[in-house]
């Protein structure tokens, strides 16, 4: 289980929170939706849960511990960032061996079985591929990695049509074995995927809860006016 207990971070100490007093828990099996404008603190977040920077306030634990300066705790997370700059000389081939490396539960068959799905050519540069292919070699990578946790930053934002609803079938498979954290901006991709869901607005979560509950609109309005009526 993941637990975020009164978290708050500052880029500069002394100055205005990026997030504040953030408190919530992700359960095993259950698939967390992040929704909020840019700049609302949901990346700031997600990188204090992966173990990227250090909170100045509360405690983030994932089955008991601390992740942060934690090697032991990162190796069962998975971070799909929402820009996927790899090593760009290294070739696809290459981020397999660097993460065999890496990450000592790696399956490599399991990459290959993804990349049968979404076909990304593995002896071309990282730097040669587009952001989309970029996304989905570092979803590939990520869930051979076998986390515990899957964090994802809007990791169908470069994505077409048909690799959007791969993954977004993935992660519903995914989520009887898997803890996932996704960030979003499309409110109809929240709701269809997410068990609960938190909205983020100015470095606070204003509004928490079950998908189903925070979705239930009147039927003649559409979701985004809704919500944008309601939180801003």
């Amino acid at each position: 289980m993941l637990e975020v207990k009164h978290v708050t971070k500052s880029y500069i100490k002394g100055g205005t929170p990026a997030i504040e007093d953030i408190s919530f828990q992700v359960e095993p099996g259950k698939i967390h939706g992040l929704i909020g404008p840019n700049g609302s603190g949901k990346t700031t977040l997600i990188k204090c849960i992966t173990g990227i920077l250090s909170i100045d306030e509360g405690e983030i634990l994932l089955d008991g511990e601390k992740i942060y300066d934690n090697p032991k705790a990162k190796e069962k997370i998975g971070y799909v960032a929402d820009n996927c700059n790899f090593f760009l000389n290294y070739k696809g081939k290459d981020m397999i061996k660097f993460y065999q490396g890496m990450y000592g539960k790696f399956e490599e068959e399991e990459f290959h079985k993804l990349n049968e799905m979404f076909k990304i050519p593995l002896t071309r540069r990282v730097g040669h591929l587009s952001k989309g292919q970029k996304m989905r070699l570092s979803f590939m990578l990520n869930m051979a990695m076998k986390p515990e946790l899957l964090v994802m930053d809007e990791p169908t934002s470069a994505l077409d049509p048909i690799s959007t609803s791969k993954i977004e079938d993935l992660a519903l498979e995914l989520k009887k074995n898997y803890t996932i954290i996704m960030v979003t901006h499309n409110m109809q991709q929240a709701a269809r995927i997410s068990d609960k869901t938190a909205f983020f607005l100015l470095g606070e979560v204003i509004e928490y809860g079950s998908t189903e509950t925070l979705f239930s609109i009147p039927s003649d309005k559409r979701t985004e006016d809704y919500i944008t009526g309601r939180f801003g």
